[in-house]
């Protein structure tokens, strides 16, 4: 991950860095710590979008540093994305779809395709507070 941010800052990188946090079969005590102490070390041009399947993990790691971008991760159907998002304070979730849909923000165009975990486009969440329903 080191040489990633060195090359991501060294580069002038513009583009959107989500790094997941994979502790969705196996837990890492103190994985968000020692991930912020190494992206302190550099000098990013946008936010990193931190993601995780496991939501204990994006809790615990929104408790260290509130202000930072959280996404959950799931292949699950989220009945209400938009409470889900407000009540965990995250900026995005990614539920699974059956059909393909396309929602649209302010920040962007995000594409959902049928079946579990398959995100196309960006790095961007498939669901936001600001986008269109799903």
């Amino acid at each position: 991950m080191k040489d990633l941010f060195q090359l991501t800052e060294e580069s002038g990188y513009e583009g959107q860095l989500n790094l997941e946090m994979k502790t969705n079969k196996f837990d890492y005590p103190g994985l968000p710590e020692k991930i912020f102490a190494l992206a302190d070390q550099f000098k990013f041009k946008q936010e990193i979008i931190y993601s995780s399947f496991n939501l204990q993990t994006l809790i615990h790691a929104q408790k260290i540093r509130p202000e930072e971008n959280y996404n959950f991760l799931t292949d699950k159907r989220i009945k209400d994305p938009a409470a889900f998002v407000k009540e965990h304070g995250f900026k995005g979730s990614t539920p699974s779809a059956c059909s393909t849909r396309t929602c649209r923000s302010e920040s962007g165009r995000w594409t959902v395709p049928c079946g579990p975990r398959r995100l196309l486009s960006t790095a961007r969440p498939a669901f936001s507070p600001t986008s269109s329903k799903i």
